[in-house]
C-alpha cells in the first residue's frame, strides 16, 4: 500500500480523473475499488480580524492505494503541513515526500 495526496480543481475533476477506479455496486452506488480514499475537499483559512474566509487550496484527496498506483498523476501534491494521514502511515508518507523533494 502506498499513500498519495492529490489536488484537483473540484470533485467533478477528481471523479473524471479517477473514474476507472470506481465501480457501481448492486444498489447503484459508486465506490472506490483500488484502495481507500478520503475526500478532504477545499481548504480555507479564516481571518478573525476581517471575519472572512479565503480558499487556500483546490479539492484535496488522500488515497491509500491497495493496487500498484497508476503513473503518478500530475495532480499529486506534497503539502508542508498535511492535515490528514492514514492511521499509522505518517512516517511512510513523510519518506515519500522526502524522496520527491530530492528528485526535484
Amino acid at each position: 500500500m502506498i499513500h498519495y495526496k492529490y489536488e484537483f480543481t473540484d470533485r467533478a475533476d477528481m471523479l473524471k480523473d479517477l473514474k476507472s477506479y470506481y465501480t457501481t455496486n448492486e444498489e447503484g452506488e459508486d465506490y472506490f475499488n483500488a484502495g481507500h480514499i478520503v475526500e478532504l475537499g477545499f481548504q480555507y483559512s479564516y481571518n478573525e480580524e476581517t471575519e472572512e474566509s479565503t480558499k487556500t487550496s483546490d479539492y484535496l484527496v488522500d488515497i491509500l492505494w491497495t493496487i500498484d498506483p497508476p503513473m503518478r498523476l500530475s495532480k499529486e501534491v506534497y503539502p508542508e503541513t498535511p492535515n490528514h494521514y492514514f492511521s499509522g502511515l505518517e512516517e511512510e508518507w513523510t519518506k515519500t515526500k522526502e524522496k520527491k523533494d530530492k528528485d526535484k
